[in-house]
């Protein structure tokens, strides 16, 4: 069976965090701790409370809440990848019947608490620890997602819309954000000229400079929310040669500057 990552990120927050223009690459489960997380896609708002789950669409432009209570939030994020999704569907797709997700994300992402998810989702949380057996992991992965289906509309999470070209273009990008990519080595990598990129992506509503500035800042966001690393290096591993050029961009795209969005953590 192909080896699938069963890692959990986890995020925490200690001051209201408040994100606009978050796309995610992969569809994700997030489980709230402590706190309350508030998610608005297009018209649609949802929220969930400790103890309950929302799912992150991918591909979708979402408006982001965390919302910490006696000054804690935290939240552990599992990020669902096309391998993740297509194993689990081999072995239990046949049972669950799932159909593709509507583009539009007009149903629900919202799982209320429900104790056999929470029991599931614990076991996968305590495998995080290292040198636990990575079959044992996947079993307690796949035991997630099993129960999440029968709890919630997981059909966002297991079986989104078919990529377009801009999802393909983003999916490459992401293998490395700093590097320095140039349109025609990606239309190269499709098989199709300059021109005829640049016209597939326009009938999607993207550019590849849009699409290359969103996977360098959410790699970025990622860094700043989930780690320690300096801004400098962040900078840099998001492809800009001036930390102060990553922050006012950084600043555009998010509503907050990094430095910033770090205090809150």
């Amino acid at each position: 069976m192909m080896a699938v990552s069963t890692a959990l990120d986890f995020y925490h927050a200690r001051q209201v965090q408040s994100l606009r223009s978050i796309r995610f690459a992969e569809p994700a489960l997030c489980f709230v701790r402590r706190g309350e997380k508030r998610l608005s896609a297009g018209q649609h708002n949802f929220q969930a409370a400790a103890g309950e789950w929302l799912i992150l669409p991918a591909n979708t432009p979402l408006m982001m809440e965390n919302c910490p209570e006696q000054g804690q939030y935290a939240a552990e994020v599992l990020s669902i990848s096309h391998e993740i999704a297509s194993t689990f569907l081999r072995y239990a797709g046949a049972d669950l019947a799932l159909t593709p997700a509507p583009a539009n994300a007009d149903t629900s992402l919202h799982i209320k608490t429900a104790p056999l998810l929470a029991q599931a989702w614990e076991k996968l949380a305590q495998a995080q620890q290292p040198g636990f057996p990575p079959l044992l992991a996947r079993h307690y992965l796949f035991e997630v997602l099993m129960v999440a289906a029968l709890y919630g509309n997981v059909q966002a999470l297991l079986n989104p819309p078919a990529p377009g070209l801009a999802d393909k273009v983003r999916q490459l990008l992401q293998s490395s954000p700093a590097a320095d990519w140039v349109q025609a080595d990606v239309a190269k990598h499709f098989h199709m000229s300059t021109p005829t990129l640049r016209r597939h992506l326009a009938a999607e509503q993207q550019t590849f400079r849009d699409i290359l500035d969103d996977v360098r800042m959410h790699h970025a966001l990622h860094y700043v929310l989930s780690s320690r690393k300096n801004m400098d290096w962040i900078a840099g591993e998001c492809g800009f040669t001036s930390p102060a050029a990553f922050s006012t961009r950084f600043r555009q795209r998010f509503g907050m500057a990094p430095a910033s969005l770090r205090k809150t953590c």
